[in-house]
């Protein structure tokens, strides 16, 4: 049996599920995570958004997509995707459908339902993926991002997180999508008092396509303002921080990147007074484009920079700003 939409040709060898995020469009997130689907054995896609603008994300950005079906729900308790009701939709949609594979970006969000999930439905979690091979058999970072793995579930039946940077785009066939509202019946007894938000002009650090970071040769929070703030609003980018520059109390926790903070991928990465410490190498190594900025003509960061600049980077990075205008 097959189903024919557009000159495509789908065998129904499995169903999968993929859980996708936005706010008021789809994030780069869920669109990395919509270029892994074509590595993914045929079969039919089903996708769940969710919070207060599902529907509209629906119809800007899934109709006629990859997804034959799209369920949603525009309740604002949804929009920080709760463990638990998401866990108790999934199983509701699971026993209709009989899902093989859940797949979710391997985001903040991603990270913390597809456990709870692969619990509820008491299946095996792949966390981090990077490549999808045949059989179920998927490539993910271990040791650092030092090594690569290749792991396979125990259950047939499972679940992916999927680093979404990892992927280019692909032309996947494409069908005349059937949306559908579905309803929730089980809440946590709690609410969200306060949700602290970077600046408007300033992408959040997983997003953004262009991340600006400063290490520990910054010297002080003062500093790393007044560098790095004007150089990330010339480029429309996040700032991002060390591990040392975080612990020292230059940049907050959420803007560190690394191996114990945040991994990011962006088309640019401008590293300013980063010695390149593997930990932090972890989670920028797979950036597009690596600018360095180091007086340190040995620093390690050089060693995987595709452009490097031995300068002192209080001379270097404002020259910087005001060339770019």
């Amino acid at each position: 049996m097959s189903y024919k939409q557009k000159n495509f040709t789908v065998a129904l060898m499995n169903n999968y599920l993929v859980i996708l995020e936005g706010d008021e469009s789809l994030n780069p997130n869920s669109q990395g995570l919509i270029a892994s689907l074509a590595n993914f054995k045929p079969g039919i896609f089903h996708a769940l958004v969710l919070g207060s603008n599902a529907q509209k994300i629906c119809e800007s950005a899934l109709t006629n997509s990859v997804f034959s079906s799209v369920f949603y729900n525009n309740d604002e308790r949804l929009n920080f995707y709760p463990c638990k009701p998401v866990a108790e939709a999934v199983k509701k949609l699971d026993e209709k459908y009989d899902y093989q594979v859940i797949i979710a970006a391997g985001s903040s969000v991603g990270k913390e339902i597809l456990p709870y999930i692969g619990g509820k439905l008491g299946v095996s979690v792949i966390s981090d993926v990077v490549g999808i091979n045949s059989d179920w058999v998927y490539t993910r970072p271990v040791f650092a991002g030092s090594m690569l793995a290749e792991v396979a579930p125990v259950t047939t039946k499972h679940c992916v997180g999927v680093r979404s940077s990892a992927f280019s785009e692909q032309t996947l066939p494409t069908f005349a999508t059937n949306f559908e509202q579905i309803e929730f019946d089980v809440f946590l007894n709690v609410k969200f008092e306060r949700v602290s938000l970077s600046p408007k002009g300033r992408p959040q650090l997983g997003d953004s396509q262009v991340v600006v970071s400063g290490g520990r040769a910054v010297g002080s929070k003062e500093n790393f303002e007044n560098l790095m703030f004007p150089l990330a609003d010339k480029l429309a980018a996040s700032v991002g921080a060390t591990r040392a520059a975080v612990d020292a109390g230059y940049a907050p926790n959420d803007w560190q990147v690394g191996q114990t903070g945040k991994v990011v991928a962006p088309n640019l990465y401008i590293a300013c007074g980063i010695s390149g410490a593997i930990q932090h190498i972890a989670g920028m190594k797979d950036s597009k484009c690596i600018v360095a900025i180091n007086k340190d003509k040995s620093a390690p960061i050089f060693e995987i920079a595709d452009f490097g600049l031995v300068a002192d980077i209080f001379e270097a990075v404002p020259e910087l700003v005001e060339k770019l205008g």
